[in-house]
């Protein structure tokens, strides 16, 4: 048997403090290593919104762009505006699920892209578009921004 009085004070502390750093020190890497993903994760979103009220305001830019542009009669291609921009509001939508933003924004976006999508398909008819643009798409687009901004901003 060893005699621990002859150790001395000072040994014994250095010999418990090895034994709780030992114990420790897994679990405060692992707190700090889901810290610095969670602020990863949360810049991800924030840049995901950001990216969001952008699209949205392109998407509406690009609709007053083909509705004014065919009023005037200017060659326009409508139709590869809208697809073009229908991809990249589904896309962006996906990229928001995996990340796990708020299922109401990217459901939005999506809603978005189907609205072009019918777009798409009645260029032709007037009454039709603005149907569209009064029934459903600058609501959608109004809201994904507004709610894109409350969320960049918590």
């Amino acid at each position: 048997m060893v005699d621990l009085s002859l150790l001395g004070p000072p040994l014994l502390g250095a010999i418990a403090g090895g034994l709780v750093t030992w114990f420790l020190a897994p679990r405060i890497a692992e707190r700090k290593a889901e810290k610095q993903f969670e602020l990863q994760n949360e810049q991800k979103k924030r840049e995901w919104y950001e990216r969001a009220a952008t699209l949205a305001e392109r998407t509406e830019d690009d609709w007053w762009d083909v509705m004014n542009r065919g009023e005037a009669r200017y060659e326009i291609d409508a139709v590869d505006i809208f697809r073009s921009r229908r991809d990249e509001l589904r896309e962006h939508a996906a990229r928001g699920e995996a990340i796990g933003v708020d299922s109401d924004t990217a459901e939005m976006l999506q809603s978005a892209a189907i609205d072009l999508n019918v777009a798409v398909n009645r260029l032709d008819d007037g009454r039709e578009l603005a149907k569209i643009e009064k029934g459903s798409l600058l609501h959608t687009l109004d809201n994904i921004k507004s709610e894109s901004k409350q969320r960049i901003q918590t």
